[in-house]
């Protein structure tokens, strides 16, 4: 028995090894500030891809990750192909760590992911609490745009609440709607 557990841990080490040194590998390129805007951003997710681009006025890094604790699949048709792909998410940052454009993606509410001004205003939006089994909050910043905050609430399985904010907690649309 013991040959076993010993046959598995020799097999799994090189890829933990592995799995530690794939953001270092596919950020190596990037600026030290990108590299930390991603760990900030996407804290827990693994780089998939980057790619530099060369656009006025300057550089841009457009980074691919992946959630590895997330056991989720989003899929589609293109043309007569059908396609299943993990969830990815993009984020394009400037050599300063800014960021341009970033994918939706959700973030923890209780991290300095959501601002205090967001938080505060979505307090005074739900000012009954409304909570149910599933509250899910979302950051997005399209380019050219303002960073969007989102915070989605499951009432129950007929009822769904949603509003989006700005960083300085500025309300920027509100929704109930019957869940799907």
């Amino acid at each position: 028995m013991s040959r076993v557990v010993l046959m598995i841990a020799m097999l799994a080490a090189p890829l933990v090894a592995f799995a530690q040194l794939t953001d270092d590998i596919v950020l190596a390129a990037a600026p030290k500030a990108v590299r930390d805007a991603c760990q900030v951003v996407f804290s827990g997710y693994r780089a998939l891809r980057m790619v530099t681009k060369n656009t006025p006025p300057g550089p841009t890094y457009r980074v691919t990750v992946f959630n590895p604790a997330i056991k989720g699949a989003r899929g589609g048709k293109a043309g007569d192909n059908y396609f299943w792909e993990m969830l990815l998410y993009d984020i394009e940052l400037r050599p300063d760590g800014t960021i341009v454009e970033e994918d939706r993606h959700p973030v923890a509410m209780d991290t300095d992911a959501v601002p205090l001004p967001v938080m505060t205003s979505f307090q005074k939006w739900n000012p009954r609490g409304a909570s149910g089994p599933a509250a899910w909050w979302f950051v997005e910043r399209q380019r050219g745009k303002d960073r969007l905050y989102s915070a989605n609430i499951s009432v129950s399985a007929v009822q769904n609440h949603a509003a989006t904010f700005k960083a300085d907690g500025t309300i920027v649309s509100t929704a109930s709607m019957p869940s799907r």
